[in-house]
């Protein structure tokens, strides 16, 4: 069949989840919470009254004036996927088919999977050596051609904003579409939505998968200008997401008032483990604005990985990624879930400083 396979699937490796699933996930930024139970009662509710004959609504459009409401827009400025990561495939099919897909590398890896899906140009411009955009290196890039560029604010994986100001500098300096993906952006209390209704050629992606605790329903939207989400409807398949989706996220966006707490539970937490990380030896955390923290170690990050993952705990890796050499992400779970995992790292890399003492050396 390889003969008759796009060839630019060889771009992208298969998808094959691990054969163990460890106690303690901590490698997918999802909430550590699950919906408050009378609020999962009420969605039950909800989901029994549907007639699962009938297809979904096609327009959505009660879910649509709910975001738009909480967004401050309309909602024909809102456009629904099942995940962001359809909404960015989606992104990719309206307006970036032949155009150049300008990408901070290493960053989110759907970007680069769905502009290979698209027929998209991918560039890759790699982080500062201190983990930051280069933001001027992205304007160069995206001059060289329009486009499409992607900023993800806070940062995947680093948990680190944007630089100040630099969407407006995007959009003033380029004539590139700019997505900016503020999945995380409820823990760090920032957005550029109020940018939306001033600029024709920003969209702004959001997600109930992480402040929301949501990540089974598979729900995600883009915000943009009228005519820019017009377009990006008319790449969007038709009853793209389902009436259970829908239901859920109908009682939800009605009953908010959990969402704040949840952040700030999340929040203090991030910082406990952050100090916590600080104290194990040899290891340096870098400070983040997201519910996960990416932290350095003295030995390879796939021996660390394995390491905890026999000791029940799962983390993210980044393997093949140069400049995240010795460093591993962690989402940011229960204080239990995170005890677990900072007993376990605690043990492997006391273990390692024995070995280095009994060797005569030390692993870098």
């Amino acid at each position: 069949m390889r003969e008759l396979a796009r060839r630019e699937l060889d771009e992208i490796e298969e998808s094959v989840p691990r054969a163990s699933s460890p106690a303690v996930r901590l490698d997918c930024n999802e909430s550590p919470f699950d919906l408050p139970p009378a609020l999962k009662e009420l969605a039950l509710r909800r989901i029994r009254e549907l007639s699962f004959n009938r297809y979904p609504e096609a327009a959505a459009l009660a879910v649509r004036d709910q975001i738009a409401l909480g967004a401050g827009v309309t909602p024909g400025q809102v456009v629904l996927g099942n995940g962001l990561d359809e909404v960015i495939l989606m992104i990719l099919l309206a307006f970036g088919t032949g155009k150049r897909s300008v990408i901070p590398v290493p960053s989110f890896s759907g970007y680069r999977i769905s502009s290979i899906l698209a027929g998209a140009d991918v560039v890759g411009v790699p982080l500062t050596p201190w983990l930051d955009i280069d933001l001027d290196r992205i304007i160069e890039e995206a001059r060289r051609e329009p486009g499409l560029v992607f900023l993800c604010s806070p940062h995947n994986p680093t948990g680190r904003l944007a630089p100040a100001g630099a969407v407006e500098i995007l959009l003033r300096d380029t004539k590139s579409l700019i997505v900016v993906d503020e999945a995380y952006g409820d823990f760090s209390g920032t957005t550029c939505l109020p940018l939306v209704e001033k600029h024709d050629r920003l969209v702004v992606l959001r997600t109930f998968s992480k402040a929301l605790g949501l990540a089974g329903i598979r729900l995600g939207y883009a915000v943009a200008g009228r005519e820019t989400a017009s377009w990006l409807s008319r790449a969007r398949q038709p009853y793209n997401v389902s009436s259970l989706s829908l239901a859920v996220a109908g009682v939800v966006l009605g009953n908010t008032g959990f969402v704040h707490e949840t952040v700030s539970r999340v929040v203090s937490e991030r910082e406990r483990l952050f100090q916590a990380l600080m104290a194990v030896p040899g290891v340096v955390p870098f400070p983040s604005s997201a519910n996960f923290i990416l932290f350095r170690t003295p030995r390879p990050a796939w021996e660390v990985d394995e390491g905890l993952r026999r000791r029940g705990v799962a983390v993210r890796v980044f393997p093949g990624e140069r400049s995240l050499s010795g460093c591993l992400r962690v989402t940011v779970g229960t204080p239990a879930e995170d005890d677990a995992f900072l007993d376990a790292l605690g043990r492997l890399m006391v273990n390692e400083d024995q070995r280095a003492i009994i060797g005569g050396g030390c692993h870098a």
